[in-house]
């Protein structure tokens, strides 16, 4: 059996299902290219209430994130602004009820890294949020509201999301999303949209058939017309042959203020076909095999790219060790240039390219767990070849190191340049109660050097304190490193529950 039954439980009490969490941190803040040095002081309150078993409240006043971990760094190769996830608590929780159809990026009416963080990056205050997250009868809902601070320029903001989906049939959904609010103008700005999701078994038993449609529109301060977004793809997503086809718009003037979108004025067409098959005993698991496309006009059908992966094979062993060998064929209509890492300039022009790609991933479950991946072939219009090294290194329980590093080396007719990325990851979990969490990540292009580190003690539950260190050296011309920050932050949070 798979189940159980407790018994000899005796004297519980499930009380209010209110948790009340002041918190108060202490930063140190020092810029030394202008010899400054800053203190600040900072109590914050969040505070819980489970409404019903399956509905929680959440509010959160002069909110910290002096304890998130920092952002991965990226190379940037393309045209258009990138995308990085989301890591602070108070909005990772129950975040999937705000997911909007099947949008992972460009197109999402709802990216909540668009709150508290300026363009570059930068912590902006927040005063005052309330969430409220969770299921009623059939019916997910998710409501977000935010009072944001001032910042360079910006008045402070009200910003608010509201998104409902109520589950129809076995395994299909119907709902809406509704945004109000800028963060990074002084313009109004909202976005109402609505999305399904039809899931089902052909004849009861057999595959799994599915259709997901949705459609966005954008209210914006000085923007007239051209401001829908809509999609529409079914697909066929089982284990043994899987496939899609889909079509999408984003027209000129969409803006989701407090979403994601970072290439407007297109038509989006994409398709996959894969085959997996399984083997029934010796080494190999399985065998992956396919093809995924994807071509991008204008709202008057003119190529801007297209990009074509055939993969041959991704082979999976019976340790989840993983092979992957994978052709990529594109083309990109440039109508301006751009400029790539190293100040390297790629003029306008119709560039169409082959690079071909190989991976291994050894199985996370081990001691000690390589991956490679190679990445070559022309670019646009030169070349460029890519490296990614990994090791993973698991002693014990009590520690974990990540190291990792990437070059994308390129030699384009403007010049020649290799971008690279080292990151080492170093924990140490010396018992259930204190943890040591460190990253340190140099790239070249940016010539900085990051270290953050957070020792974490957790002597009961709802009880934490951290000790925060984030410096940051910016490299000399003479290829040594000069400390610009310097920033120390101790935190501490303790829980009363009621």
């Amino acid at each position: 059996d798979l189940a159980g039954e407790i018994t000899g439980l005796t004297g519980l009490r499930q009380g209010r299902g209110v948790d009340i969490v002041p918190a108060y941190a202490l930063t140190t803040r020092t810029r030394m290219e202008i010899d400054d040095t800053t203190t600040l002081s900072k109590p914050s309150l969040d505070a819980f209430w489970r409404v019903t078993p399956s509905l929680r409240a959440a509010i959160t006043l002069n909110t910290d994130f002096s304890a998130t971990e920092v952002d991965d760094r990226q190379v940037n190769l393309t045209r258009f602004s990138q995308f990085f996830p989301e890591k602070r608590d108070f909005f990772l929780d129950d975040a999937e009820i705000f997911e909007f159809a099947t949008l992972a990026q460009n197109g999402r009416p709802f990216f909540s890294r668009t709150i508290g963080l300026s363009a570059g990056g930068q912590p902006i205050d927040l005063d005052a949020g309330a969430k409220l997250t969770g299921r009623i009868g059939r019916y997910s809902v998710g409501a977000l509201a935010v009072r944001q601070e001032p910042f360079a320029g910006i008045d402070a903001k009200n910003l608010l999301v509201a998104r409902a989906y109520a589950n129809i049939l076995d395994q299909s959904t119907v709902g809406a999303i509704v945004t109000s609010g800028d963060p990074k103008s002084n313009g109004d700005n909202t976005v109402l949209g609505v999305d399904f999701t039809l899931r089902d078994r052909l004849r009861g038993t057999g595959p799994i058939v599915e259709a997901i449609g949705w459609a966005q529109r954008s209210s914006t301060s000085g923007l007239d017309g051209d401001d829908a977004a809509f999609g529409l793809s079914v697909g066929y997503p089982n284990d043994r042959w899987s496939g899609s086809l889909g079509a999408q718009e984003i027209q000129e003037n969409f803006r989701p203020a407090l979403g994601f979108v970072n290439r407007t004025g297109i038509r989006q067409y994409d398709g996959s076909l894969k085959h997996r098959r399984r083997f029934a005993d010796g080494r190999w698991r399985s065998w992956l095999t396919g093809i995924d496309a994807r071509e991008i006009t204008d709202q008057n059908n003119v190529l801007q790219s297209r990009y074509l992966t055939l993969l041959p094979f991704t082979l999976e062993t019976r340790a989840a060790d993983a092979y992957t060998l994978a052709a990529l064929l594109e083309r990109e209509v440039l109508p301006a240039p751009f400029q790539l890492p190293g100040g390297l300039i790629v003029a306008p022009g119709d560039y169409s390219y082959e690079r071909w790609r190989i991976k291994y991933v050894a199985a996370g479950f081990r001691k000690l767990a390589p991956s490679i991946e190679l990445e070559g072939g022309d670019f646009l219009a030169g070349k460029r070849f890519d490296t990614r090294l990994g090791l993973q290194y698991r002693p014990n329980e009590h520690v974990y190191f990540d190291a990792q590093y990437q070059t994308n080396a390129l030699d384009m007719p403007s010049g020649r340049f290799t971008a690279r990325i080292y990151t080492l990851a170093a924990n140490l979990a010396f018992n259930v109660n204190w943890a040591w969490l460190n990253v340190t990540q140099y790239d070249n292009f940016s010539g900085r050097l990051g270290v953050n580190s957070r020792l974490r003690w957790l002597p009961a539950q709802g009880q934490a304190a951290y000790l925060v260190l984030n410096y940051d050296w910016r490299e000399d011309f003479d290829g040594g490193f000069k400390p610009v920050f310097a920033e120390t932050t101790l935190k501490f949070n303790y829980a009363f529950r009621f």
